[in-house]
């Protein structure tokens, strides 16, 4: 079940990447621009990721969030450079939460709650790829 579960937030993250794909004085459709030829390239990435292995999941998901918020960094348009670190902070995020199940002694209900809270980051993620397909559709 847990398998299942962080599958599924992968792929919810896969969406997030997908959607982010659109890309100073920089204008939104510049701006998305470069995003996305970046966030392409991490997309790449993410399919390696172990859900199995929480631990590596975690390693692998902050590596990702670290990209992201250099393509954020580079940007000057604020509106797409805060929805790109919007979307890096959701995979620091997932991916804490999948490295927590490290931590767990196993017991039930503590694996309930943690994957709860990786559903609830994987529809902020998904909310967060919507925004940003309206910002650079």
């Amino acid at each position: 079940m847990t398998r299942r579960k962080s599958s599924a937030a992968l792929a919810a993250a896969a969406l997030v990447l997908s959607l982010s794909a659109c890309g100073g004085t920089q204008t939104v459709e510049e701006a998305c621009q470069i995003a996305g030829e970046k966030t392409r390239a991490i997309m790449g990435d993410l399919g390696s990721v172990n859900a199995a292995d929480p631990a590596a999941a975690e390693s692998e998901l902050a590596s990702m969030a670290d990209q992201l918020d250099g393509i954020a960094d580079g940007l000057t348009n604020k509106e797409v450079k805060d929805a790109i670190a919007g979307v890096a902070d959701s995979f620091e995020d997932l991916g804490e939460a999948l490295g927590g199940l490290t931590d767990q002694s196993g017991d039930l209900a503590d694996v309930q709650k943690t994957m709860e809270t990786v559903n609830q980051i994987s529809d902020d993620m998904v909310e967060k790829g919507a925004a940003i397909e309206k910002l650079c559709g």
